[in-house]
């Protein structure tokens, strides 16, 4: 990758309007379409940044068959802040839903740890020795469920190989209800 390459929200962001601007162009019988954008979890980021960058888009053009048809967005169950809703809300989801233990969870509180820099290699430094264990332990043990729906079961695969040939070796996890009732 040459060095002057950077990706981020923006950047896909760019990338994704040039998307939708090169497929209506290729595609001209669906310009007149309609166009709502849908996304889920971290589409609380993307759709909302994809949509205003249409609108920066379409204020820039002169001419009106140019434009892309935007009429609304939706975002389910979206992430829309790491800070306020996606990394507190795994701590507090997951204890909760007996996903790890009182003892972890008191740990995680007690030092007042989040694991905001647990997901980033480049801020993993910030955590202290015992957040970084704490936060590594929940995450081993909140991989083991399904995040998206808890109360179904989940296939774990046990070779952590996530390859379709490997499905018969999973194994079937009861929902987190039976899970805590047995502790």
């Amino acid at each position: 990758m040459p060095a002057n390459c950077s990706f981020d929200d923006d950047t896909t962001a760019t990338d994704n309007v040039d998307f939708m601007v090169g497929w209506f162009e290729k595609y001209p019988n669906f310009k007149g379409n309609d166009l709502y954008l849908s996304g889920e979890s971290y589409g609380g980021i993307y759709i909302p940044m994809l949509a205003l960058g249409i609108v920066e888009y379409n204020n820039k053009q002169t001419d009106a068959t140019k434009k892309l048809n935007l009429k609304g967005m939706m975002v389910g169950n979206g992430c829309t802040n790491w800070d306020y809703d996606c990394n507190p809300a795994t701590i507090e989801i997951g204890y909760g839903r007996a996903m790890y233990s009182n003892q972890l969870y008191n740990t995680i509180m007690d030092n007042n740890c989040s694991n905001n820099d647990a997901e980033f290699a480049a801020t993993q430094h910030l955590q202290s020795e015992v957040c970084a264990k704490a936060c590594d332990e929940m995450e081993t043990s909140i991989t083991h469920y399904d995040f998206y729906n808890m109360y179904k079961y989940a296939a774990i695969d046990t070779n952590n190989s996530c390859a379709a040939e490997s499905s018969h070796k999973a194994l079937w996890r009861q929902p987190y209800r039976k899970q805590r009732e047995r502790k």
